[in-house]
């Protein structure tokens, strides 16, 4: 599960990463390219699936 962060509060400040309401483009591409691999419509790098 890929879940985005707008940002991180410390000290009273809050820190924005992206946008605190839209999720940003790696986040993005990330999700996409490990659903895919998972559903089968992307190819997994080597390596990354092994039977147990």
């Amino acid at each position: 599960m890929i879940t985005p962060i707008g940002g991180i509060s410390y000290n009273d400040k809050l820190h924005v990463f992206h946008s605190e309401t839209d999720v940003g483009p790696i986040t993005q591409k990330l999700y996409k390219e490990l659903t895919g691999v998972q559903t089968g419509d992307v190819e997994a790098p080597a390596g990354w699936i092994v039977k147990v």
